[in-house]
């Protein structure tokens, strides 16, 4: 018994030493939809990432045998390497596999009316709705669609809405924010306010300067870039694409006028995707746009009026394990110290997964990995009560 509680001890000293370690990420597809403005079947769009020449459709306008989709207000990516479309004509989020195939209705039948945005909570486990018709943004588990809300409302209600300044206002396109806060387009304060992703509290204005801010009823679409720079196109009056720092401070060197801007995406040369669903000035289409002149560089399709833009990275799907592992690493019946060596090298590594036998006998939690909260079980499992 003294041998194995060295070998255990052993245990402890190589996890400090080692550590853990972070796995790979997953692909990633920059999309485009129809708006309903042209009246016409809708379909999504896949998007060359460098350039933004359509490619081709990821899910043809063939009503009803792509799952009757309507136009679409926004896309986020969905669980086990899905993609999530909302809605504002039903009132629904639909769930296609990563080839354009419809899967099912992902949320639908909750109190909420008129989607304008869904994105994913900084943590990943939540999906955020904003609600124009009832001034609020519901709260859903980002893997099942079920309700999530925050003081018990059957129907997910995460912020409320239609109360005074500076409560929640008309809510239209939302986004996180590289600090991981949650960035709302107030249409009815005229304003781009943070709220906390957890809580569901009002943190304040993003733009510090009120003159600076929203200058339009519209904002169908936030691109957050890289650096923690924030796109916003702004319709209904305003009718610019306006840059604004990380801190909120408007960017006058990259904000241009432009008749109803739906979307925006921000290529890695600088230039901007722009997309209109006007019958006016430049007319409806995809634009390539230089961001420091407002000048139209490209009209990549004029011939159906186009939305959001979004670039998704699937997110990959998680195999489980059965249960709680036993500490049992080789498999043989026992856990003694043969087992010492293959848990610190998973642990340690980051070469197995489940469902893989030895990876799930270490995972002794049952999270589905193997961290330093496995290591106290298994030291218990070696050396017994």
């Amino acid at each position: 018994m003294f041998a194995v509680r060295s070998r255990a001890l052993i245990v402890v000293a190589v996890v400090a030493f080692f550590g853990t370690t972070v796995r790979a990420g997953t692909p990633t597809q920059l999309l485009l939809t129809n708006t309903e403005a042209d009246g016409l079947p809708a379909g999504i769009k896949s998007l060359d990432l460098s350039t933004g020449a359509i490619l081709g459709f990821l899910v043809p306008e063939d009503f009803p045998n792509n799952g009757n989709l309507w136009p679409v207000e926004a896309m986020a990516p969905g669980p086990n390497r899905t993609i999530l479309v909302a809605q504002s004509v039903d009132d629904t989020v639909k769930q296609y596999d990563e080839f354009g195939n419809f899967i099912s209705l992902f949320i639908s039948g909750q109190a909420v009316n008129n989607i304008r945005s869904i994105v994913r909570s900084p943590d990943g486990e939540f999906l955020f709705t904003s609600d124009f018709a009832h001034d609020d943004v519901h709260r859903f588990s980002f893997f099942t669609g079920t309700p999530a809300p925050n003081a018990g409302d059957p129907d997910g209600q995460f912020i409320p809405g239609m109360q005074p300044p500076p409560d929640l206002d008309l809510p239209q396109a939302m986004a996180i924010l590289s600090t991981g806060e949650l960035l709302i387009a107030d249409i009815g304060q005229v304003k781009l306010m943070k709220y906390n992703p957890t809580t569901g509290a009002v943190i304040g204005p993003f733009v510090p300067n009120p003159a600076e801010d929203l200058n339009g009823a519209t904002v169908r679409d936030i691109d957050v870039l890289p650096n923690g720079d924030v796109v916003v196109t702004v319709a209904g009056g305003g009718n610019n694409v306006r840059t604004y720092s990380s801190a909120g401070v408007l960017d006058a060197t990259r904000t241009f006028s432009f008749n109803t801007p739906n979307g925006v995406h921000v290529l890695p040369n600088g230039n901007y995707l722009v997309t209109s669903g006007s019958s006016f000035g430049q007319g409806r289409g995809l634009f390539l746009v230089n961001p420091t002149t407002g000048a139209i560089l490209q009209t990549i399709d004029n011939l159906r009026s186009y939305g959001a833009l979004e670039l998704i990275t699937l997110v990959a799907a998680v195999p489980t394990c059965p249960a709680a592992g036993d500490g049992d690493v080789d498999q043989n019946g026992l856990v003694d110290g043969r087992d010492i060596a293959g848990f610190v090298n998973l642990l340690t590594s980051g070469s197995g997964n489940p469902p893989d036998s030895d990876f799930c006998a270490a995972d002794l939690d049952g999270d589905n990995d193997v961290t330093l909260a496995d290591v106290d079980p298994f030291v218990q499992a070696l050396v017994g009560p």
